[in-house]
């Protein structure tokens, strides 16, 4: 179905320096003909005359819907409806009226996608990625650069269902993933695997932290491989993202027997905590003794202790 909007034109004439600043064209690449449409897209400029005699510019101008600044703005409206709802978590309402957001935005973009794809694609082009332009520290085989601060809506490609992943690349620097399902890109729960093991099965949001700090020399990809998410709809898998390698693995599933050993730089800890340090050899605090039912207790405490596990 095709759809009209009404558009109203005006002419403006300046020099060519006032007219460089307004058009966002240098002088120098002025043409008859030439058009520029405005960043909010809510105008579009012809150039309709160059004097040849004082250099001065004609342009018309045309009043457009202004898609650019629509998409824009009810993004912004998602974004700020996610903020008080996450900082007024007892309040359901602000929960409803973020997904009603969501639900908005989604749909405008699906009208505009469908309906109006020329300008769809150059708006997707100008606010999330220019294709033109690729980063120049981009590696080899990236399917696109995740915008920080945007969530970034990636479909599985099948054709029996709508499905897939959002992702955003936080402006702390973590990642914050999200599994969807259906038209409307509502999201759904889904069981979250970390190195094989689940360990929840309705998780709505996963947070990707900080990796340790690497030594010189050493690359993300030797200490991280990926992670697993499965579930939601239609049992729903998709790729690992970051595990640790076997070795690795191996050296995490060995301290299990002893948990405090690893607890960073320093003395390892023993059976009974870490003995080799300050307190026991500058200052001379003593640890507290076990009783014969292996329970830490204080010589002389009249305090009953119960143990919880």
């Amino acid at each position: 179905m095709g759809y009209k909007y009404k558009l109203n034109e005006m002419s403006k004439k300046a020099s060519a320096e006032d007219a460089e600043k307004e058009l966002g064209i240098p002088k120098s690449k002025f043409e008859v003909g030439q058009v520029t449409v405005s960043d909010d897209g809510t105008s579009q400029s012809t150039i309709t005359n160059i004097d040849p005699d004082t250099g001065a510019i004609s342009w018309k101008i045309k009043q457009l819907p202004g898609f650019e600044k629509l998409y824009d703005e009810v993004d912004d409206f998602v974004d700020v409806a996610k903020r008080v709802y996450q900082k007024t978590k007892d309040d359901k309402k602000f929960r409803e009226f973020y997904e009603q957001a969501r639900k908005i935005r989604n749909s405008i973009r699906t009208h505009l996608r469908n309906e109006y794809p020329d300008q769809y694609k150059r708006i997707v082009n100008i606010s999330e990625i220019n294709e033109n332009e690729e980063p120049s520290n981009k590696v080899e085989g990236a399917a696109l650069i995740l915008p920080r601060g945007k969530e970034v809506i990636l479909q599985a490609e099948e054709q029996d269902y709508k499905r897939g992943l959002l992702v955003e690349l936080t402006n702390k620097g973590g990642y914050k993933i999200k599994y969807w399902y259906g038209d409307d890109v509502k999201v759904y729960p889904a069981e979250v695997e970390v190195d094989g093991e689940s360990i929840k099965k309705d998780a709505i949001e996963v947070d990707i932290l900080f990796h340790p700090e690497l030594e010189e020399g050493h690359h993300e990809d030797k200490d991280v491989e990926e992670i697993s998410m499965s579930g939601g709809a239609g049992a729903y898998q998709t790729p690992y993202a970051f595990r640790l390698p076997k070795k690795k693995k191996k050296k995490i599933d060995e301290n299990k027997k002893n948990p405090g050993a690893t607890l960073g730089p320093g003395p390892a800890a023993g059976e009974d905590g870490v003995s080799d340090n300050a307190y026991v050899k500058q200052f001379k605090y003593k640890l507290v003794p076990k009783n014969k039912d292996g329970t830490y207790v204080q010589k002389g405490s009249g305090l009953e202790v119960k143990k919880l596990y």
